[in-house]
């Protein structure tokens, strides 16, 4: 799992690449509201990880908020 910061266009987000690391699903699309990188490392409980996990295995089309990387700046 990789989690990441990024921006679509204006807005800066917190997000996990699918497996084919095509598509960055944020990471509210799994009910979380972290908003920094170093509070989701930090705070991050397994119940959530596993939140992550099972989200990964959908369709870009499933996840509100889901971007091509082609559309996306990683910061």
């Amino acid at each position: 799992m990789k989690l990441l910061t990024y921006i679509v266009g204006k807005k800066e987000m917190l997000g996990v690449l699918n497996q084919e690391e095509t598509w960055v699903y944020p990471v509210s699309a799994a009910g979380m509201d972290y908003t920094d990188m170093k509070d989701l490392i930090r705070e991050i409980g397994p119940s959530e990880m596993e939140m992550l996990q099972h989200i990964l295995k959908k369709e870009p089309h499933d996840i509100p908020g889901a971007a091509p990387m082609e559309d996306v700046k990683m910061l």
